[in-house]
């Protein structure tokens, strides 16, 4: 009869230790739903999350500020209208994450209601998110230090290519929603073109220079939403030299805008009280008045210039 082995019976415990403490298959199951319940919440908040997208752009303002003497004056407004729509979104997006975190409360998720959500949801803010790229791309901001400029042109950049992905992601959603297509979409995307350039060798930006930097930013606004319904070319409604005309003359009746650059009986027709109303508050609330006779003078001036420069050169 052989001996029997003290180390197999120290084995065989264990054994017997570790399948008392092993879980059955359904609670590992029930765990492992559970864990992709808590996931598909995390990744779907996180879509609508854009609060590290703020953080960041909170830190690229301060290094601009840093270097801001190079920069023109317009810089800082452009600048400061960015930040503006980014915390709407952040305000708006940390809501609906709360919205989005109830509905994942219930461990059976009504598939329905959320899909209908997240179609409200990417709806509103594939809406912010366009005007906001369409913002990005109107830079007016200019130095002459290569170095601030290209750390300008980058920010700007990846700014812009966060809001784009976003943006690809909510438009091209499944339902129902589910991890697989987000991950999916995100490696599947790429960012689309988007050119800018704020190095200019004069440095003050000869090629935009306006008296009224936020209300041509007001301006662009509105053309930019009178144009996207449609896709309206932006010429064909207000283009830059009209809005700068704008910011700069404060045109406050359809008899002065139509002496501006740009607008004839028919766009004012159109367009010209919603032009005229975004320059009557801001003119109210800066106690300002029209400045249209400066742009008759002005006229006259360059007409004399003209002329006078033709004289000299027929007398030679």
């Amino acid at each position: 009869m052989s001996k029997i082995n003290p180390y197999s019976i120290e084995n065989d415990q264990q054994i017997l230790a570790y399948e008392k403490q092993k879980l059955p298959l359904e609670i590992l199951e029930k765990e492992l739903d559970r864990s992709r319940h808590d996931f598909r919440s995390y990744i779907l908040k996180d879509l609508f999350n854009f609060g590290s997208l703020g953080n960041q752009f909170g830190r690229f303002i301060r290094s601009v500020e840093e270097v801001k003497a190079s920069f023109n004056e317009e810089t800082p407004e452009y600048l400061k209208n960015i930040a503006g729509q980014l915390e709407e979104l952040e305000e708006v997006g940390s809501r609906f994450s709360i919205q989005i975190e109830r509905i994942f409360t219930q461990y059976n998720v009504d598939e329905d209601f959320l899909s209908e959500r997240i179609e409200a949801g990417t709806t509103f803010f594939m809406d912010k998110i366009r005007k906001l790229n369409e913002t990005l791309k109107q830079s007016p901001a200019t130095t002459d230090n290569r170095e601030n400029a290209q750390t300008f042109n980058e920010g700007i950049k990846s700014l812009f290519g966060s809001l784009a992905q976003h943006y690809y992601i909510m438009k091209n959603l499944q339902h129902p929603f589910s991890a697989e297509n987000y991950f999916a979409l995100k490696n599947k995307f790429t960012v689309p073109d988007f050119s800018i350039n704020a190095y200019s060798k004069t440095g003050t930006a000869k090629n935009f220079q306006t008296r009224h930097p936020q209300l041509y930013f007001k301006l662009l606004e509105l053309r930019n939403k009178i144009c996207e319904p449609d896709d309206t070319p932006i010429y064909l409604v207000a283009g830059s030299k009209t809005i700068r005309e704008m910011a700069d003359y404060l045109p406050l009746s359809e008899k002065e805008l139509l002496q501006i650059h740009g607008f004839g009986k028919t766009k004012v027709d159109r367009y010209g009280k919603k032009f005229l109303d975004v320059i009557t508050e801001y003119c109210l609330d800066n106690n300002l008045t029209s400045r249209m006779y400066e742009k008759s003078a002005e006229e006259k001036s360059n007409k004399r210039k003209a002329e006078s420069g033709k004289r000299k050169t027929n007398s030679e």
